[in-house]
């Protein structure tokens, strides 16, 4: 659970512009940036955001970020949102492929629903 208040970047990149939490519905006005390019500007009165790559790594509508917005809370100075259950992929994406080494281990299988590793010189 993490706590967010208006003009705050959480880690994920998310900013909180504004939270109304006296209106009906109460709404949260976002931005989502990533490497200083903004993806995505929203006002939210919804539980659940997600938001999703158009292209990634030749697959389309990729969810890269959902988080679950548990509340929005009026306080004595600000308003505060609170984010659960949430989660997120990296858009820096690595193909593995036969041969591939990683550490002490080598690929000798990678198809799509399999990926199989052998301890170099030793099996596993």
């Amino acid at each position: 659970m993490q706590l967010v208040r208006h003009g705050i970047l959480w880690w994920l990149g998310l900013i909180i512009n504004s939270i109304d939490a006296r209106s009906t519905p109460r709404l949260v006005w976002f931005v989502l940036r990533k490497d200083g390019v903004q993806k995505d500007e929203k006002y939210y009165p919804g539980q659940i955001y997600t938001y999703v790559e158009q292209n990634l790594a030749g697959e389309t509508n990729v969810p890269v970020l959902v988080t679950y917005i548990g509340g929005i809370f009026s306080g004595n100075t600000s308003d505060m949102l609170q984010f659960r259950y949430t989660w997120a992929i990296d858009t820096n994406v690595t193909e593995i492929n036969p041969g591939d080494i990683f550490g002490i281990f080598t690929t000798t299988k990678a198809e799509e629903s399999i990926i199989e590793l052998e301890k170099l010189n030793e099996s596993v």
